[in-house]
């Protein structure tokens, strides 16, 4: 079933937030209860349209990764994790004929709460809850991926202090982004899950969780944070427990998406960064610097020169102070050289030194001269009577006039 819709949706009012007990799904929408999700002393979410970056994921990682994320109308969040794949919590129990929203969020520029697509579970692919795993991956109608794109998932374990990044639909509020630490505390559900310090509400409940280039490595399942010493955490189920269990999941990571020249399966751009080898080339997309080539960064979305070229200090594999090797300002003549790309245009890399071309010196009139070996890119100025194109051109004290160097 397609339904798609424009216009007001529902209207929420940000302060209803409903709660679990410590350690329960939060898919249990237990109201009235004392909130065990909140981890330490606020409670950190806000919309993904107006995000502000303050949580640590840029606002650009947040605008690239919410869109695979949609809402099951019962309370829980799931992740696309291909055209029609959703992954989820087991313990949210799909079925065939409920749906899922995507794109349920509040507009940025007018505040309306409003969803985009609702589609269908026509299958449950593979469901469980018990004490060793808790995961849904439900087929849905409509391949709702070809619109909004799907998460990648990765065998990953986070290392404690990782930061983590969970979007989600936390008592069924419109779309959320928050973030937190990967904690050292084992998890009281088992080996299988792993603790994070992310604050999740009922509704969170099988939303991914993502690592700092945007692959999902874990489940969120459960709560345990607290507000006080100590936090504790909250639980989420791990990739590298999943993907030995899961045939569906096996069958997605073997499936190549770094070689058919099109941005899927969570790269940043083509055939480059998220999950693949190649790394992205300068001026391509990034999400994290890890998705750029060699040294470069990644700054405001895009694969740049190294944050070293504009401080001032000859370091990180410069030929001079900001200017060759792997910066994009050509060093000036004069200015120290590795090799011919480090100098100017047409300058050459000669001794080390960014120097004059060197037709400037065969006693011939080349393109890149005035007049023999002088004017335009040579250092030599031309005498009285040589041809010019500017005064530049000329020794002192002439000029350049009608074409000549003269008096």
């Amino acid at each position: 079933m397609l339904t798609t819709k424009r216009g007001l949706f529902l209207a929420i009012a940000a302060t209803v937030f409903v709660g679990c007990m410590m350690e329960d799904p939060e898919g249990s929408f237990r109201i009235g209860e004392d909130d065990e999700s909140q981890c330490g002393p606020s409670l950190d979410f806000q919309d993904v349209e107006t995000y502000d970056g303050s949580y640590g994921p840029s606002s650009a990682f947040v605008a690239a990764h919410e869109g695979p994320v949609g809402y099951l109308t019962g309370g829980c969040s799931g992740t696309l994790i291909s055209d029609t794949l959703f992954l989820s919590a087991g313990h949210c129990g799909y079925a065939v004929g409920e749906h899922v929203r995507f794109g349920y969020q509040r507009d940025a520029s007018t505040g309306i709460v409003d969803f985009e697509l609702e589609t269908e579970v026509l299958e449950v692919v593979e469901q469980e809850n018990n004490s060793n795993y808790d995961y849904a991956i439900v087929r849905l109608s409509d391949s709702p991926g070809l619109d909004f794109g799907y998460g990648v998932v990765v065998a990953y374990d986070p290392t404690p202090m990782e930061n983590l990044t969970i979007i989600g639909h936390p008592s069924g509020l419109p779309k959320q982004i928050s973030a937190g630490p990967a904690l050292a505390t084992a998890a009281s559900l088992g080996p299988n899950w792993f603790r994070h310090a992310v604050d999740t509400l009922g509704g969170n409940s099988g939303s991914g969780v993502l690592r700092s280039d945007g692959m999902v490595i874990g489940v969120h399942t459960n709560a345990g944070c607290s507000t006080g010493e100590p936090v504790l955490g909250n639980q989420a189920i791990r990739m590298t427990a999943l993907v030995p269990r899961s045939p569906t999941l096996q069958a997605l990571l073997a499936t190549p998406a770094c070689f058919n020249g099109v941005q899927d399966g969570g790269e940043s751009d083509i055939d480059c960064g998220g999950p693949c080898d190649v790394d992205c080339a300068r001026g391509q997309t990034c999400f994290v610097t890890d998705d750029c080539q060699g040294t470069d960064t990644c700054a405001f979305g895009v694969c740049g020169e190294p944050a070293h070229c504009y401080n001032g200090v000859r370091n990180g594999g410069e030929s001079d102070i900001d200017c060759g090797g792997p910066c994009d300002a050509a060093c000036a003549r004069g200015e120290t050289c590795f090799r011919q790309g480090d100098c100017q245009t047409t300058d050459q890399c000669l001794f080390g030194v960014c120097s004059e071309p060197l037709h400037c010196t065969n006693g011939q009139f080349d393109p890149g001269e005035a007049d023999v070996d002088c004017g335009l890119t040579c250092d030599g100025d031309c005498s009285l009577g040589q041809q010019c194109f500017s005064s530049s051109d000329c020794s002192d004290p002439y000029t350049c006039a009608f074409g000549a160097c003269s008096l």
